[in-house]
């Protein structure tokens, strides 16, 4: 399991060969073959000792923001690329060939947003988002036909994926009750509650596919389409467009079953809003079931989506050795 540390003036120390975790409700014990991974906000205090369990264990400790922003991370010095891989990143990720797996997973995230709005339409049986959905495929179809290295190809792709996004996001909002309907999507400084709690969800999932492709020997930071875009893991943001859809589904769902209440919100001075501290704890747990949840992605099939990802980078990085 993922454990998350997020109460002012909890403490993580090391009791006997156990993790200990100590908040208001008292202290809780876990040996290290029940931890996966450690993710910690910030006022949390993390004694050496446990440090060196976790990372004798192979337990991975993110640092976060409140909005769930990974801010750093404590892990085995081993994980990371080996030079050979690393090569093999940067020949290859800038060839046509390179540029086509890239697409290849935007286009699957776009096929998903799309396969999301189906069901949901079929669900409800709502028949008014057809165009929408028939003018997404037809923006695919012109995605799909673009050519050349990533560089050649890079702002005529964002662009057509930029516009089927709006299209997704505009009938997401429409389906949300009157309260939690909104007009764009926000990243960093969300300001409605929708993109506040997707914001969040892709926090955890950046930390869960990071740590899959450091731990498969993959360099987050050499990536294809995001390179110039980010001053960020290049790769990380390329790598996870085929896994997005578990937060977009997630988020979706707590809103429209009612999971999702007025009271998970705070309002700041500046009347801002951020997530409750003490409401988080309920986004986690329903999205750790989506990832324990058995799913398939092309051929795979019977596994978690928690292990696909897994399995994905480590396929990704055995082509890459086999070149």
């Amino acid at each position: 399991m993922d454990i998350y540390l997020t109460e002012f003036g909890s403490k993580l120390k090391k009791s006997g060969e156990a993790f200990c975790i100590t908040n208001s409700k008292g202290e809780h014990y876990f040996s290290p073959n029940q931890v996966e991974c450690f993710i910690i906000e910030d006022k949390i205090s993390v004694s050496s000792d446990a440090l060196q369990l976790a990372i004798n264990n192979d337990i991975p400790i993110i640092l976060s923001d409140k909005l769930g922003n990974v801010i750093g991370k404590v892990w085995q010095y081993k994980f990371g690329s080996n030079a050979k891989i690393r090569r093999k990143q940067l020949e290859f990720f800038q060839t046509e060939i390179g540029s086509e797996l890239g697409k290849e997973w935007i286009i699957k995230k776009l096929k998903n947003q799309i396969n999301h709005l189906e069901k949901l339409s079929s669900r409800r049986k709502i028949t008014t988002y057809s165009q929408d959905i028939l003018k997404m495929n037809k923006l695919i179809d012109k995605l799909s036909n673009l050519n050349g290295t990533p560089a050649e190809i890079r702002e005529n792709l964002m662009g057509y994926e930029g516009n089927i996004s709006k299209i997704y996001f505009k009938c997401i909002s429409d389906l949300l009750p009157e309260k939690w309907k909104f007009k764009v999507r926000e990243y960093q400084g969300a300001k409605t509650p929708y993109n506040i709690v997707l914001n969040y969800l892709y926090g955890i999932l950046y930390s869960k596919v990071e740590h899959a492709l450091i731990i498969a020997g993959l360099d987050p930071f050499i990536g294809i389409f995001h390179t110039d875009n980010y001053n960020k893991a290049s790769l990380l943001f390329d790598f996870i467009e085929q896994f997005r859809f578990l937060a977009l589904e997630q988020v979706t769902t707590l809103f429209t079953k009612g999971i999702i209440q007025q009271n998970f919100f705070l309002e700041k001075e500046d009347k801002s809003i951020i997530l409750a501290p003490a409401k988080k704890y309920i986004i986690v747990q329903e999205f750790y079931k989506t990832l324990e949840r058995s799913g398939s992605l092309s051929n795979k099939k019977n596994y978690t989506y928690k292990n696909l990802i897994k399995l994905e980078a480590r396929n990704l990085a055995t082509s890459l050795m086999n070149l």
